[in-house]
């Protein structure tokens, strides 16, 4: 009923009529969705494909230890632990996350892999496989037991043939990050070459689409523009927007983060939170720095983004500058979808509803609204939250 009643709301609204007959100053945000729309194969699935070699390498040598007796005793006749020789060298460059993704994760659970809820769940214990505060204690006391899983095991013999100095817990989780820069730049250079060398047939023609269906009057009220994709824009003609921020970092230094709520701020497990990890980048970057607010804007677009709650922390302080809870605002948000199947359109229009719905819900929540749905409804209501089509 809620779902109904919204999409009647949202279709009452015409984005052109409203924005034509404003001064209001907009802010876009793109998603994923958007190099989706622009052809290129960036999604987790598709770089996964991509180290299918590597990965199938990293799986047959997991696979060659049967039983954990073999991980325990398969070089020493099963009496000396001696982990160092456990280890195998393979022929492809890896890391300790390449490990993860390639054991830890089964195949067909490739196409639904979220690279940064699987990271999370690793490191709050979620992860039946996998938890990191147990590599690290099985690596400090070099004492595997039949309670420790197979990947856990093969993930210290792997530490430990790199010969890393680890003294406590923040060398461990040091260590850990330095291995995840190297996952991030793999994944990075895999983005890059998939958007350069599909840019001209590709990346052109689709840009030149979208800017036609966002109209005239709506681009030119543009002020900022923020990006969640990797894909580096800021010397290509296709994007003709001046100022164009990379929020996770582009190609050449993406970055991948967990929820902040789900760590605690004074555990070495903090720097892989989001926050921690854009803190770290910006100050990387120095000169070339952007502020979110740095210009203002009274009107909110949004294309492409999933809207999960992983980036709800980049969301929430946008919507407490709009002050989107006070009704005596026009400050706006406007949600720009794509049929990418015809045949599944309702499924692609509910999905969308369903995840404002969400996100709308647990800002009311984050911001201290007491009366469930009153947010949502009001400001369908008001006009305040619009979905436009996108077209090709």
């Amino acid at each position: 009923w809620l779902k109904k009643k919204i999409l009647m709301a949202l279709k009452h609204w015409n984005i052109q009529e409203i924005l034509m007959n404003s001064d209001f100053d907009i802010k876009l945000v793109l998603g994923n969705g958007f190099d989706l729309f622009c052809e290129l194969k960036t999604k987790y699935i598709d770089f996964f494909e991509n180290e299918k070699e590597k990965y199938d390498e990293i799986k047959n040598w997991g696979c060659s230890f049967i039983k954990k007796e073999d991980i325990l005793y398969h070089y020493v006749g099963g009496k000396v632990y001696n982990w160092k020789d456990l280890w195998l060298p393979l022929s492809n460059e890896f890391n300790i996350w390449d490990l993860f993704f390639a054991l830890g994760i089964g195949e067909e659970d490739y196409k639904w892999c979220d690279i940064e809820t699987s990271m999370l769940n690793t490191f709050i214990n979620k992860d039946l496989n996998l938890s990191w505060d147990n590599v690290y204690l099985i690596f400090m006391s070099r004492n595997p037991d039949y309670k420790r899983s197979n990947l856990e095991l093969l993930m210290v013999a792997y530490i430990i043939n790199k010969n890393i100095n680890i003294l406590s817990e923040n060398d461990f989780y040091s260590f850990l990050l330095c291995e995840l820069n190297k996952f991030e730049k793999n994944f990075g250079l895999y983005v890059k070459n998939e958007y350069e060398k599909n840019y001209n047939d590709k990346v052109l023609i689709n840009v030149s689409k979208f800017l036609d269906c966002i109209s005239d009057e709506v681009y030119n009220k543009i002020r900022s523009v923020e990006t969640f994709n990797y894909t580096d824009n800021s010397n290509k003609k296709a994007y003709v927007w001046k100022n164009i921020n990379n929020i996770n970092g582009d190609y050449n230094n993406p970055i991948f983060g967990i929820d902040s709520n789900e760590v605690d701020v004074k555990s070495p497990k903090f720097l892989f939170t989001k926050v921690a990890r854009r803190m770290l980048n910006l100050m990387e970057k120095k000169g070339n720095m952007f502020k979110t607010f740095e210009r203002d804007f009274d009107t909110l677009i949004i294309f492409g983004h999933s809207l999960n709650e992983h980036d709800y922390n980049y969301f929430f302080p946008i919507f407490d500058y709009l002050d989107i809870t006070n009704i005596t605002k026009t400050t706006t948000l406007i949600f720009y979808y794509y049929i990418y199947d015809e045949e599944k359109r309702n499924l692609i229009l509910q999905d969308q509803i369903s995840k404002i719905t969400q996100i709308i819900d647990a800002y009311e929540g984050y911001a201290g609204v007491k009366k469930t749905h009153r947010l949502i409804d009001s400001l369908t209501a008001q006009g305040r939250i619009i979905l436009k089509e996108i077209t090709k």
